[in-house]
Order: C-alpha cells, then structure tokens, then sequence
C-alpha cells in the first residue's frame, strides 16, 4: 500500500512511504518514487522481507500506479527531513515536528530511536540540581542546550571537550548532558559537522548537509596543543580535570542519566518558541559583552563560545532549576 507522499525539504524530491505485511505486522519503508514506480527497482523492497519478485514487479508497479491515481486526494502528503533541529516553520527534531516525516537511512534508524524519553522531567531536575554547584558539570551540561541556539544567534559549531586522567566522572558528566535529549548510552558517537560528498545516480552529486551544534567529548589528553592549526584551537573549549569531586557521585550519575531522559530538550525547544527570537539574541550580545569585559583579551571565537552557554545555563536556570526566576 502507499501510505504518505514526502516532500523533502532540504531537495524538493517527493518520496512515497509504502507499507507491507509480514508475518503478521505492518512494516513500512521510504523510497524515492522512481524505485516504487520502475519494475526493475522496486524488487529492492525484497531486501526488506517483501515478497516482491523480478516476475511480479510489473503487475505491482502497475497496481500502486493505479492506487495513487485513484486515492491521491486521500493519501496523506507530509514535510520529510533527513536531519535532526531545526526545521522550516519554526519546527524542530525531536520533539517539535508535527507534519515532518524523518527521512534517514535504515542503518541510522538506532540512532534516531534514541531520541526518546524515559522516567520523568521532574526527577531530571531532581538528579541534576545537585551537581549543578561544580563548575564543569554545570558548564558540560548547559552546553546540550546551547546547540539549538547556534541556529538563532548565529554563532557557529564549537566542541567543548573535557580532558584530565581517569575516575573524574567525565564520561559521566557527557551522559549527564545527553540525557537531555534522549538515552545517553546510544547518543554517544562518533561526530562531524558536515556530512560526506557522494556521487548521486542521476549525475552530480547528493546534498551536503552541514549544521550548526555543540559537540561534546572527553579523552585523557589535550585536544589541541601551541601547534594546532587557529582553527582548530579556536573552535574548541578545553575543560581540564574532573566534574565530579567522588567516584561515588559519578557512579551514581551513570544510571541516574539512563533512567530519566528525554525531557529537558524538547521542553526547552518549547519555550524558545514562545519567545521573539530577537530577546535572545539580545541577551547573547549582553552575555558576549560582559564575557568579553572579564575576559582581559582572550580569544573573540572563544568568548562566543562560552557566551552561548552561558546563555544556555541562564535559560535553564531560569525554566527549570528556579535558581533566579524571571
């Protein structure tokens, strides 16, 4: 059957969601609509457990033709993504999507499911609180929350990255951070902020994508030393030593982050969209100003960074931890 018609928002190509039964349950797929209307390529959807063979595949194609025909008023038409964030119409993933399909590719499907929510926000809060008198945890986990802010304030991709010898709890703190926006033990990957170029098969290439977060990492020795390229330096915070005082606390933090998780992001997305975006901007500039007077000339990349969480750290200080309500 065919299920929705996807319009991709970054290309313009229009996809079909077909769906199929197989042994007992409904499973569905996304296909770019030269595969589900060509004899020759929709026998792909046999990979998936469709009994689709190379000797049926023209009365099947010939079949969701006339299906499409007859019901393209009814057939759902939905917006499809390929990315995480922010989306035209104020919208954004996860959380905030009404009317986008995600459009990823089947091995990254893990991924994606772990943008999900467990336990509760209040009990988030509750675990999270404590530990928001240490320094660096508190920098580490406001920090998850500057990534939707790069978009609005139009700073660019930083790293923050926390480094020190072992039993500091960093790995631990990272959770902490994840856990904002979904299971922590699955978010954690290997990064990049552009994807790679492909050839594409009708010619050209495939879309680059490229966007704007905060990517979060830890290791044992400095990322960048007085040699590192001023790129590279300048687009990474360095944090150096441990964000738990006891092992016990980040002992404790590794189960905490899993077991509560997924609320704090998307609830944050909420009130970002309920204020004039130009507030925040604002109130980047005066963060930037006052970092940049206490600064004594350090680096201008590095004083945006830490301006954007700081930003970040007041915004959740303010909707979630009560610390200094507005």
């Amino acid at each position: 059957l065919l299920t929705q018609r996807l319009k991709s928002l970054e290309t313009g190509d229009e996809k079909m969601e077909v769906a199929f039964k197989r042994d007992g349950e409904w499973q569905r797929a996304i296909y770019p609509r030269s595969v589900i209307f060509s004899s020759r390529s929709i026998t792909t959807l046999a990979d998936l457990g469709c009994t689709i063979t190379s000797e049926n595949s023209k009365n099947v194609v010939k079949f969701l033709g006339a299906l499409e025909s007859e019901n393209i008023d009814i057939i759902p038409k939905n917006d499809a993504t390929s990315t995480f964030g922010w989306q035209p119409g104020r919208r954004f993933i996860p959380g905030h999507d009404e009317g986008i399909t995600l459009d990823i590719d089947p091995s990254q499907r893990g991924m994606a499911a772990a943008y999900c929510q467990n336990g509760t926000m209040e009990r988030w809060i509750e675990h999270m609180a404590p530990h928001r008198s240490r320094e660096k945890f508190r920098f580490i986990l406001a920090a998850s929350f500057a990534a939707p802010l790069l978009r609005i304030v139009k700073q660019r991709i930083f790293f923050v990255y926390n480094w020190g010898g072992s039993k500091g709890g960093k790995t631990a703190a990272l959770k902490a951070a994840l856990s904002a926006w979904g299971d922590p033990e699955r978010l954690m990957v290997n990064f990049s902020g552009t994807g790679k170029i492909r050839g594409a098969k009708s010619g050209g290439i495939q879309t680059v994508h490229q966007w704007r977060t905060v990517a979060l990492a830890t290791g044992e020795e400095p990322l960048s030393t007085e040699t590192s390229q001023t790129g590279v330096s300048t687009r990474v915070l360095e944090i150096y030593g441990g964000p738990f005082d006891n092992e016990q606390d980040a002992a404790l933090m590794h189960q905490q982050a899993a077991m509560d998780c997924g609320w704090a992001g998307p609830a944050f997305i909420e009130h970002i969209l309920q204020m004039d975006e130009r507030e925040i901007v604002e109130r980047y500039e005066d963060m930037q100003r006052y970092i940049r007077e206490t600064s004594q000339g350090k680096n201008g990349s590095h004083i945006a960074g830490i301006a954007a969480v700081a930003l970040a750290d007041s915004l959740i200080d303010e909707w979630f931890f009560g610390d200094n309500p507005r």
